[in-house]
């Protein structure tokens, strides 16, 4: 059931990072990582290659002709804004073991910061709302080309103030922001 479930998502700037380094903490739920145009592009946690035990995806921005190192799940995105998205779960009706997860586990960086990847930081944003239902009577053509616009225009907030990252519970909204890429 969704409103057992604690999500963290990350939007992803392919073209200002270069290709971008996902850790995804062991214990992760369902997730993945779609394009602005919701595109598909892999699959990340239970249903991911790493199957929950965790693993170090790299997801390349479109045209990328680098050396690609091992030891990632490697994924070649077409497009340069994605969006991350992981699920965790409540235990014993609380999401702080999930959000502890994300906090503790869950990486996001330039590949070519692997050395020394930036601090992430986290604020805790809970009770704060956020609509992500689209309206009834959105055409597709109006999603196809209205959101992945929205999509840029978060990118572009996220940018400037190295917010990315949001942590969510359907129940009582939690929410926490993840600062990075200083």
């Amino acid at each position: 059931m969704l409103q057992h479930q604690v999500y963290v998502g990350a939007m992803l700037d392919l073209q200002r990072d270069g290709p971008t380094v996902v850790d995804v903490p062991a214990g992760a739920g369902p997730g993945m990582v779609n394009d602005a145009y919701f595109r598909y592009v892999t699959d990340m946690g239970k249903p991911g290659p790493d199957r929950g035990a965790g693993g170090k995806y790299l997801v390349l921005p479109p045209g990328h002709q680098g050396e690609v190192p091992g030891g990632y799940h490697v994924t070649q995105s077409p497009s340069y804004t994605n969006w991350a998205i992981l699920r965790g779960f409540l235990q014993n009706g609380s999401p702080d073991a999930a959000a502890k997860m994300w906090k503790e586990g869950l990486k996001i960086y330039p590949l070519s910061t692997v050395g020394a990847p930036p601090k992430m930081e986290f604020f805790d944003m809970s009770g704060k709302e956020m609509n992500t239902i689209l309206e009834r009577g959105f055409s597709m053509i109006q999603y196809t080309f209205v959101f992945p616009s929205i999509l840029e225009h978060i990118a572009d907030i996220c940018r400037s103030s190295n917010t990315v990252c949001w942590i969510i519970s359907n129940i009582h909204v939690y929410m926490y922001y993840v600062c990075m890429f200083q």
